[in-house]
């Protein structure tokens, strides 16, 4: 423990400094290090700048030359050289350009060329009449400004071979004018900037001078002192710098503290970099300083360390021993051991406080030993409670049967045991027949005890691998496995209804029930047992549609009626925003005036997918799903806005009938919208009959006949439509606000080869005439029928006789 807090004291006090202190240097020697380095670009800029300020004065200086008149003169008539003052001319600009060339030793060469790019002139008349095709004139021609360039040592064989040279060429304009009569070229020899560079005061290790794209020196320097190897690893650093960053940058050759680092900037205009170099001895210096003094100071740190550490070890190691020993007594078991370090700093205080840990533990221990023994008891409890949610999870609380749950996993599992199996089986979906007449007059107890009944009653069909659930309310589910044939199947159910013939006796109450049976069968009606049970609950349903009682198979016509029946539901829905539904009107015929004095509006649905859809069809289905007061207000909104178009073309004033149905007529605030849509379309009360079925008031004839006599008070009128049939009443004529009754079809189809009919016929004819109420027979369709109406004085008829259901352009062709 001792030497290990030695070491520990040791590490953690000298990584600290030598962490900082190596941070500290390393971030001052970048800093150093970066300062030289940029000083050293900053030097190259300058002498790339400087060199091309020199071009600068030589470009300006060549400009002037190109202005002078000698120059501009022989330019202007270097395509006539027939011409007598040709020759003056050309020695005059020759004259021109010696002198000019005259002025430094470094001017090589000057030559005028013509704008055709073919030199006329020059001091080296080695090169006349020779054609260059020189690039610099190209770029004079687009820019018109004086440009210099870079061209290579063997452009012009005359000259020099071993020296680089620089071209700096003007354009020459005709007098007062910016169109180019011709070029003038100045070259340089590279050492024009050599005076320059000897000028610099770089210290005996550092040199500058001017190196190609290639890192090929330009000139000989005086101060340029490098082997060939140096030479080499420049010229292939610098290559490769350069396609990093072609404007500036480093190069380093040689190591870091015996190399050199050359910063180099480019020339404008020239693919020539100022280069200059400085020894990295100097950049790097800082660095070898740093290393030093880390070194040195962290031997003095280390013998310092070394010393106290003993002392500072052996006061924290022994408190520490004397716990150890303690904390494995208490470890092995003895919770009464105690601790003995007596002192007052922070170990006194641990030693006070284990000991007090330990006599908190023993009470502890003590107390959940208690406590283990009490929650093994309430661990029994919980798994007795567990076990009777889990069969409430899947059972029915009331009959104690499998629930809806437990039914569906057993049938998944038993279906999926075996795939592709071919045993059949059979699900029955069972509804109690009237069962809410059993709890609306003996009560919910009585409910409850049939439900108990029942579920015992159908226990009793129960064999190996069969399972019945309550499937809610009053419906069970029962599955019946490996059944032979279809016909087992339907006997089961024949027997489930027979035994439930017997009266069920509660208290004393028998109770005759019946029951609805809907039967699917495994394969036949589905391998899924979600398809399954659905498919038997439909069977179930067309059971009780067509009187209950009876047990239906499932078959896949019954599934298309549900398919349908969701169809029409669904264009319902979106008939009228679809444009779906539309109105024919057939007309009523006047049989006194002999004309047409009305028509009534009838809704027409045309879908793209199922076509024309019957209104016996749809008409129901849209009073049973609610939609029939959108779809009736849309209808009477648009026969009463018809009407008046007509009336407002100049028509025959007629009315228009438009049925209601009970949904209708029981809807808050009807009246209203009737009166709404009227004054919405402008028609006239007058003009409107709405037609009602007497089964719109069965139910309440109170309510119907005080909606009525409100609306005929505005002058609507009143009509009793299919008289006759349904919940036919003779009490309703003197009761119901009416202004027309039309007898039914079904009357109008026998009234003359029926006696019955017609003496009915007759009968209601002079009925709704004593009550003044005019009549309307419906159905006419041959002649006969229309003579027999004539004699018994029938007010109006309407049917295919005089004419079918019209569009609104046939009926107004009629009109």
């Amino acid at each position: 423990m001792k030497s290990k807090l030695n070491t520990i004291l040791i590490i953690f006090s000298i990584i600290p400094f030598v962490i900082i202190t190596t941070i500290t240097l390393f971030f001052y020697g970048k800093k150093d290090q970066s300062d030289r380095l940029a000083n050293l670009q900053a030097n190259a800029r300058s002498g790339s700048d400087i060199i091309t300020s020199l071009l600068h004065t030589q470009e300006t200086e060549l400009s002037f030359l190109a202005k002078q008149n000698d120059i501009v003169n022989f330019c202007s008539i270097t395509r006539n050289p027939n011409k007598t003052d040709y020759s003056i001319l050309y020695r005059n600009s020759q004259k021109a350009l010696k002198q000019k060339l005259s002025l430094n030793p470094c001017y090589k060469m000057l030559a005028i060329y013509d704008n055709y790019g073919d030199i006329v002139n020059s001091t080296n008349e080695e090169i006349l009449n020779n054609n260059y095709n020189h690039p610099i004139i190209q770029q004079i021609g687009k820019t018109k400004e004086v440009t210099s360039t870079s061209v290579p040592a063997d452009y012009y064989p005359s000259l020099d071979v071993d020296n680089s040279y620089i071209d700096i060429g003007s354009p020459i304009f005709q007098n007062q004018s910016n169109q180019i009569i011709g070029y003038i070229i100045l070259t340089i020899d590279v050492k024009f900037f050599d005076e320059y560079i000897n000028s610099l005061e770089l210290g005996q290790s550092n040199f500058a001078s001017l190196a190609d794209a290639s890192g090929n020196y330009l000139f000989s320097h005086d101060k340029l002192e490098h082997s060939q190897k140096e030479n080499s690893m420049f010229t292939s650093n610098f290559k490769t710098s350069i396609q990093e960053d072609p404007l500036s940058g480093y190069v380093t050759v040689g190591a870091m503290y015996s190399g050199s680092i050359y910063a180099y900037h480019l020339i404008d205009n020239l693919d020539w970099y100022f280069v200059i170099s400085q020894d990295s001895t100097l950049i790097y210096t800082f660095y070898s300083y740093a290393i030093t003094i880390v070194f040195v100071s962290v031997i003095l740190l280390l013998l310092i360390i070394l010393i106290s550490s003993r002392k500072i070890a052996k006061s924290f190691t022994n408190p520490l021993l004397n716990l150890r020993d303690c904390m494995r007594q208490a470890a092995d078991g003895n919770l009464t051991v105690l601790c003995n370090v007596k002192t007052k700093d922070e170990f006194g205080e641990l030693s006070r406080s284990f000991n007090k840990m330990l006599h908190i533990i023993k009470s502890n221990y003590d107390e959940l030993s208690f406590v283990h023994k009490k929650l093994l008891v309430k661990e029994e409890q919980l798994r007795s409670n567990y076990e009777h949610i889990e069969f409430l999870a899947y059972h029915d609380a009331l009959t104690k049967l499998p629930n809806k749950a437990a039914f569906y996993d057993y049938l998944n599992i038993t279906l999926n045991r075996e795939p592709g199996c071919t045993q059949a089986h059979s699900i029955y979906f069972v509804d109690l027949d009237n069962f809410k007449t059993v709890n609306d007059t003996l009560g919910h107890d009585y409910g409850d005890e049939l439900l108990i009944q029942t579920a015992k009653r159908l226990n009793y069909f129960l064999k190996h691998n069969d399972l019945l659930a309550r499937a809610g309310g009053d419906e069970f589910l029962f599955f019946k496995a490996n059944i032979s044939s279809q016909d087992e199947a339907l006997e089961l159910a024949k027997d489930i209804l027979e035994k439930f013939k017997e009266p069920i006796n509660i208290n004393g109450t028998f109770i005759y029930i019946s029951m609805s049976i809907g039967v699917s069968l495994y394969p036949l009606n589905g391998v899924q047992y979600n398809t399954l049970i659905k498919n038997a609950d439909i069977a179930m349903y067309r059971s009780k549609d067509t009187g209950k009682n009876r047990l239906t198979l499932f078959d896949e016509s019954m599934q298309q009626e549900i398919s349908r029946h969701s169809e029409i539901i669904e264009i319902l829905r979106h008939a009228i925003e679809n444009n779906e539904i539309y109105l024919v009107y057939q007309p009523q015929y006047d049989l006194a005036l002999e004309r047409i004095i009305g028509f009534e509006a009838l809704m027409r649905i045309k879908n793209p997918t199922l076509g024309n859809l019957s209104p016996t069809e749809f008409i129901p289905i849209a009073e049973e799903s609610g939609m029939i007061n959108d779809l009736g207000s849309w209808a009477l909104k648009e026969a009463c806005r018809f009407n008046k178009h007509l009336q407002n073309n100049g028509f025959p004033f007629c009315t228009v009938a438009v049925n209601i149905s009970t949904i209708q007529l029981n809807q808050k605030g009807f009246v209203t919208l009737v009166v709404d849509i009227l004054k919405e379309t402008g028609l006239s009360p007058q003009y409107l009959e709405l037609e009602i079925t007497e089964s719109a008031i069965a139910s309440s004839i109170r309510d119907a006949v005080s909606i009525l006599e409100e609306l005929q008070s505005i002058g609507i009128r009143i009509s009793l439509d299919d008289f006759g049939t349904g919940y036919s009443s003779l009490n309703y004529l003197t009761q119901m606000p009416i202004n027309t009754l039309k007898i039914d079809k079904a009357f109008i189809d026998k009234i003359n080869l029926n006696k019955k009919d017609n003496y009915v016929a007759e009968a209601i004819i002079s009925l709704a005439h004593n009550l003044e109420v005019k009549v309307v027979a419906e159905g006419v369709e041959d002649s006969n029928q229309l003579n027999l109406l004539k004699e018994k004085n029938c007010d109006l008829i309407q049917g295919y006789l005089y004419s079918k259901p019209l569009e609104p352009d046939d009926l107004i062709h009629i009109l």
